[in-house]
């Protein structure tokens, strides 16, 4: 296969659910001096020196062991030690792609077709690491807590990216917000043969394991900090925002007892999760791309060549950028959503029990999708399958849904010549979100949720190339901008001549995101009522948020999709 084509489809599988950047790190640690030393259970810390006038920031807080010596073993707290640190600098990012061999963005496709730089890593094994973010100030009244879990479609991103920086919130709000670092990919979540296991491992999703322990870290320690330990609330978007729905509904899990409420952002439930076998048999394949290359070094032994020999970029480079070209070219021929993310949360029975659609919610629940949730990964798509004819449409249906009637679903989205790409879009955002979101909410649930659309035209496209998320396309990870007041493309550049009306609306964003953190309500909107369908509509003209009522379900087609989850087969 050539090199471009290669790189097409890789760069295809990292714009998934890509609400993500990567940040960046370092290690010069400097002493504390007379500065006011945080004790922690895994060491001592003071702010850093570069914090905000009104902030305490404390960086690259250790919070479980890492590196090559714990690969694919479940988290072990980091140890504690007795001399003071100054928080200085962020951890490594968790090992993953680089993408900047792509250019600026991985949606220009010019850049794409003509990249010949091989595909090399970032960040390293060894970077389970927190950052908290404080106001400075001293209450006697206890802060509120959100801890940020990032996404990235399980493969890319980490909690130090200046995208999600939440300095304007602390400010803002005068809450307290953690920001984290989980393992990614084939380190993060790979099912390997059971002959190929460390003893004593009985789940491989070790990323959410990650996730847990930095959730029970907050709750332990953040009293220190000011926060209050019974006012922790975890928010994602995208992968971040599916990692908070398996900690909410897996009620009896290692995370349960260390948050009180959730926001998840563009969680996509949809789609099914891996069981078990399927998990394993990505392993499988997964462990032959690995042990090949051990061969070529003449080492023998499995456990050896996996857990010795492999250093970080061959895993890399050598098993899980293939596995996902390959893996995603199945997906085209077999028709099953679940092989586009080979290495993401699987049903393990301990971290993950079922689909997120039928989990029981048990705690406070605001949650919600944006317009145009499909937009972003369609326009990729168009680039190597030819959606542009009545006929390519239908087929294409007709391979992605093989288990529905492609007549059905044309007569709910039908093709349009002026629009060729209008159906599919609206079909996805449909069945792989919005219809999720609503379905999620109304099965088993046991506490308050709040369930909004977020509509709101930006004059910006968060993602520069392509018309796809032009307005007024709302395109997956457009509210990103306004959950941290953080204006920035999605490689980082800042996004100049904000104008004021995005500026006010983001500021409202925080205050309403905050105040559920709070006080787990929304002045001025009722919980959500399955009998009266009352979302919470967010678009352009202040105030920026209302409700809207009895419509969703119809205008999304959501009773079909609901009876469609419910016989959906896990893979």
């Amino acid at each position: 296969m050539q090199i471009w084509i290669k790189t097409l489809l890789f760069a295809f599988i990292l714009s998934l659910f890509f609400g993500c950047n990567t940040g960046s790190s370092s290690s010069n640690d400097l002493a504390c001096s007379d500065q006011a030393v945080i004790n922690t259970s895994t060491g001592s810390f003071c702010a850093a020196s570069d914090s905000p006038e009104n902030i305490n920031t404390y960086k690259g807080i250790t919070y479980a062991k890492g590196g090559q010596k714990y690969r694919w073993q479940s988290p072990l707290r980091a140890d504690d030690f007795i001399i003071p640190r100054r928080a200085d600098s962020f951890g490594d990012i968790c090992a993953q792609a680089d993408i900047s061999v792509l250019g600026s963005n991985t949606l220009n496709l010019n850049t794409l077709t003509s990249n010949t730089n091989p595909i090399s890593i970032q960040g390293s094994e060894d970077c389970l690491s927190l950052n908290v973010y404080a106001p400075k100030m001293y209450e006697d009244k206890k802060r509120s807590v959100l801890v940020w879990i990032h996404g990235g479609a399980f493969l890319l991103g980490s909690g130090s990216s200046v995208t999600f920086d939440p300095t304007r919130i602390v400010e803002l709000e005068n809450v307290i917000v953690v920001t984290l670092n989980y393992r990614l990919g084939i380190f993060g979540f790979l099912n390997l043969p059971e002959a190929y296991k460390k003893e004593g491992v009985n789940s491989a999703n070790f990323g959410l394991q990650d996730q847990a322990m930095a959730i029970k870290w907050v709750y332990e320690n953040i009293e220190h900090f000011g926060g209050d330990k019974e006012k922790i609330t975890i928010i994602g978007e995208s992968a971040g925002s599916m990692s908070v729905g398996f900690h909410l509904v897996n009620n009896d899990a290692q995370t349960s007892d260390y948050f009180r409420a959730a926001i998840m952002q563009s969680p996509y439930m949809g789609f099914p999760i891996k069981t078990d076998v399927h998990a394993q048999e990505v392993g499988s394949f997964s462990a032959g791309l690995m042990l090949d290359v051990c061969k070529v070094a003449n080492i023998t032994d499995p456990m050896q060549c996996l857990y010795e020999t492999l250093s970080t970029e061959d895993i890399v480079v050598k098993s899980e950028v293939p596995g996902l070209m390959y893996y995603l070219l199945q997906t085209l021929i077999s028709g099953s959503f679940s092989n586009v993310f080979p290495y993401e949360p699987y049903i393990d029975n301990v971290m993950v029990k079922s689909d997120l659609i039928d989990g029981e919610i048990k705690k406070p629940l605001l949650i919600g999708n944006t317009k145009s949730e499909s937009n972003l990964f369609l326009a990729m798509l168009q680039s190597y399958y030819d959606l542009s004819t009545e006929s390519s449409y239908e087929s294409f249906l007709a391979t992605m849904f093989h288990d529905l009637n492609t007549t059905t679903l044309l007569q709910m989205y039908p093709y349009e010549s002026a629009e060729p790409m209008k159906g599919l879009e609206n079909l996805v955002s449909d069945y792989a979100f919005k219809c999720a979101s609503q379905t999620f909410i109304e099965t088993d649930t046991f506490a308050d949720t709040y369930i909004y659309t977020f509509d709101f035209e930006s004059e910006f496209n968060r993602w520069q190339n392509g018309t796809a998320c032009d307005a007024p396309a709302v395109c997956h990870a457009a509210d990103i901008p306004y959950t941290f007041d953080q204006f920035y493309y999605s490689d980082d550049t800042p996004i100049l001549n904000v104008t004021e009306n995005e500026r006010n609306f983001s500021t409202d964003m925080i205050s309403r995101w905050s105040e559920f953190a709070k006080s787990l309500t929304l002045n001025g909107f009722a919980p959500y009522s399955s009998n009266v369908e009352n979302f919470i509509e967010i678009d352009n003209t202040a105030p920026y948020f209302f409700e809207q009522s009895g419509t969703f379900s119809t205008e999304h087609h959501c009773q079909f999709w609901s009876n469609y989850y419910k016989r959906q087969d896990n893979p």
